[in-house]
């Protein structure tokens, strides 16, 4: 399980472009309190399939009601250093539900953005700690499904179609106790 601090998560219908992830970037940037060049036209509404800020909870902000059911994992300091606005896992039995709902369903492209804050490295292949995932044991065939998990020093992205699984394995350099911001898009 994953031990760390996740922050904000934002979810995408899509596999955005790089014009989109661009203009996301910039979005997201302002919206964090973050300079960038150039204007933004990006919509963040178009597409949003969850968005769930953890304004002290794992509501989802997004209008689709996909709230999250917080299991052992307590309220933290987020990136800004903020209280109560960020959730700490302790790698052992905590998680955040967002059930089998079918908005999550379906998709072969979509994009996901989110802050992590790892306390700790670990795990194997068979041990390891997952960070998001909309993940089917074996059988995984005939559902699409994502997993995205720390593995000792390496961050393996994971997706499968319905009728195959395809994944990459990408060593992060994450520092410990320090926010990163992911961006992931799966595209068929």
């Amino acid at each position: 399980n994953w031990e760390g601090r996740l922050d904000e998560i934002v979810i995408y219908d899509r596999a955005l472009s790089e014009e989109q992830l661009a203009q996301a970037e910039q979005y997201l940037a302002q919206k964090w309190g973050v300079t960038l060049a150039d204007d933004n036209p990006f919509d963040p509404t178009n597409g949003l399939v969850a968005h769930y800020p953890f304004d002290g909870n794992a509501s989802d902000m997004s209008g689709n009601g996909l709230d999250g059911n917080v299991s052992g994992a307590t309220l933290t300091l987020d990136r800004h250093g903020t209280a109560g606005k960020a959730y700490s896992f302790d790698g052992v039995d905590d998680f955040i539900d967002m059930g089998d709902k079918a908005a999550f369903d379906g998709r072969t492209n979509q994009s996901i953005f989110l802050w992590v804050n790892p306390l700790s490295f670990g795990g194997t292949s068979i041990s390891s700690h997952p960070i998001i995932s909309k993940f089917y044991s074996t059988p995984f065939w005939g559902k699409t499904s994502y997993l995205v998990e720390e593995t000792n020093g390496v961050l393996r992205v994971g997706f499968s179609n319905g009728s195959s699984w395809d994944e990459q394995n990408i060593s992060h350099g994450f520092d410990l106790y320090s926010w990163h911001h992911l961006g992931i898009v799966f595209a068929q």
